[in-house]
């Protein structure tokens, strides 16, 4: 069974800032920035598909895409032989990599589909899921294939 989608909501406000933040999507629910501090209440009372102006997006910018693979490639050549999944999401890049916020989620989604870094717990950090069962936890390859597909349903992979 698949947890509920978190959708990504893109806000850009009257100065043109732009905030992303990941939410339920239920009535009232509470949406989280991606610093993770800011809080918004989201009213769906709205039709079906209207978002009161708000638009959702799982296309990430080229140039979130371009620095997304930087870090990754530098995080995945500085611990490609450490074995401790623990030490690779430690590392800067990969902290830098969940700091760029709910974004990334589809590139992450991405490169899990063709092989199965330890991307899980970025995963987990910035949708609050975690679809994979205590059965497959452990089981990389596994694993992948639980995100994926959640992925999928979610409509960011």
């Amino acid at each position: 069974m698949l947890l509920p989608c978190l959708q990504l909501y893109r806000i850009v406000g009257a100065a043109g800032q732009v905030n992303l933040l990941f939410g339920e999507g239920s009535s009232g629910a509470v949406l989280r920035s991606q610093r993770g501090k800011q809080q918004v209440g989201l009213d769906e009372s709205k039709a079906a598909g209207d978002n009161g102006g708000m638009s959702t997006t799982a296309a990430p910018s080229p140039a979130l895409a371009s620095r997304f693979h930087a870090l990754a490639d530098d995080w995945q050549a500085a611990t490609r032989f450490q074995a401790a999944p623990t030490a690779a999401s430690e590392h800067p890049a990969y902290r830098a990599i969940v700091a760029l916020g709910p974004a990334v989620v589809p590139l992450i989604l991405a490169d899990l589909s063709t092989s199965p870094e330890p991307w899980f717990a970025a995963l987990r950090e910035l949708t609050g899921a975690d679809p994979v069962p205590p059965a497959d936890r452990g089981r990389p390859r596994s694993a992948a294939e639980h995100w994926l597909a959640w992925g999928r349903a979610c409509g960011l992979a």
